[in-house]
């Protein structure tokens, strides 16, 4: 997964690998909906064909508004993963959640996406723009996920905290399940797997599989999460150390 970087002529190039490195440039992340055949993908980059999508003039207002703001790179999830590699799908998607780290709003598509959930929630500061027409590339600035966190939460229904930094930990399952319910995905298995860093769980990724096969897998590993946690709330500090006395004296 890597970011762009955009030159002096408007063409941009993909930089390196960037998974796993905790070096990476700070950079803009656009999180969008979009429309089938609009999106720019990794192949379009590849062969200098993306200018003809209405996805290119989202592409080209993130980058400017980035070097407005001081950054140079910008990631975009359509294209800047490369998803002709399945076996790398996995943990680009794992690590997207981590990079992240007015009545008008409210008919926006963006709400509605799945994969925008964890775009709404991981980044500390998200701004908020509308296009002005379909037919053209303006965009119009309608605030920040603070300043519009009232008709955010009335929108997403996601309590205010969730957007303060309060811990994933503070709300129960139920509640984040619930987050995702009214929102639309284009494979079924995404309904699962877009909630994975919002229970910071991984599972195996399969899209040819049965939803409910990778559902039961998140409930697996999130009942595991919830044991894991628990047995260390009930524990007593001072059993634990005599505990890892004794395993260190029988691994001797």
């Amino acid at each position: 997964m890597g970011l762009l970087q955009q030159h002096d002529t408007g063409t941009f190039n993909l930089t390196k690998d960037h998974v796993g490195n905790d070096l990476i440039s700070p950079s803009a992340l656009l999180s969008h909906s979009w429309k089938d055949g609009q999106q720019v993908m990794f192949q379009d980059l590849e062969e200098c064909s993306c200018e003809g999508k209405r996805g290119y003039d989202k592409i080209f207002f993130c980058a400017e508004r980035a070097m407005r703001d001081g950054l140079k790179f910008i990631w975009v999830e359509t294209c800047c993963i490369d998803k002709s590699k399945q076996s790398e799908i996995p943990r680009e998607i794992n690590a997207i959640f981590h990079c992240f780290w007015g009545l008008r709003i409210r008919r926006s598509r963006w709400f509605t996406k799945g994969w925008t959930l964890q775009g709404l929630l991981a980044p500390t500061s998200v701004e908020l723009f509308l296009s002005k027409d379909k037919h053209n590339s303006e965009y119009m600035r309608l605030g920040n996920k603070y300043s519009s966190r009232q008709q955010v939460c009335v929108i997403t229904g996601i309590p205010h905290s969730a957007f303060e930094g309060s811990g994933m930990t503070r709300f129960n399952v139920e509640e984040r399940f619930m987050w995702s319910e009214r929102r639309e995905i284009t494979k079924p298995e995404d309904k699962v797997y877009s909630l994975l860093d919002v229970f910071n769980v991984e599972i195996p990724l399969y899209y040819d599989e049965k939803p409910s096969r990778a559902y039961h897998w998140l409930r697996e590993m999130i009942d595991r999460r919830l044991t894991c946690i628990q047995d260390l709330c009930d524990s007593d500090p001072r059993l634990d150390k005599k505990r890892i006395e004794d395993t260190k004296s029988h691994d001797l």
